[in-house]
């Protein structure tokens, strides 16, 4: 995936974060919109083929299953993203910063 910053940006956008709007509250409100896959792949792949609107076995056997789970991942970090930003009040960049870090693609 694409991210829009560079990891310099990322850092800093990390370090300027205002902890004190992360209440257990928001938190655990965010984690109910964006639910972990509860079976591993088996779980994530249920949830990439209901967004492309076809079955798993489909997504499976399809030679752009590549694509369409990277399509799906994408569109849930966007939408992450905006979430983050529409409920913690940070900016864009902090969201990504958050994202990417959260990912493990950031130190």
């Amino acid at each position: 995936m694409k991210i829009p910053l560079k990891p310099e940006e990322l850092r800093l956008a990390l370090l300027s974060l205002p902890m004190e709007k992360f209440t257990k509250e928001k938190i655990d409100e965010l984690k109910a919109e964006f639910p972990v896959p509860p079976d591993g792949k088996s779980g994530l792949d249920r949830m990439v083929s209901e967004y492309h609107g076809i079955s798993v076995e489909k997504l499976i056997s399809s030679q752009n299953y590549n694509a369409l789970r990277r399509e799906y991942e994408e569109n849930i970090l966007k939408k992450l993203s905006k979430k983050l930003v529409e409920k913690f009040g940070i900016t864009d960049k902090e969201a990504w910063a958050l994202i990417v870090y959260g990912l493990g693609l950031v130190e």
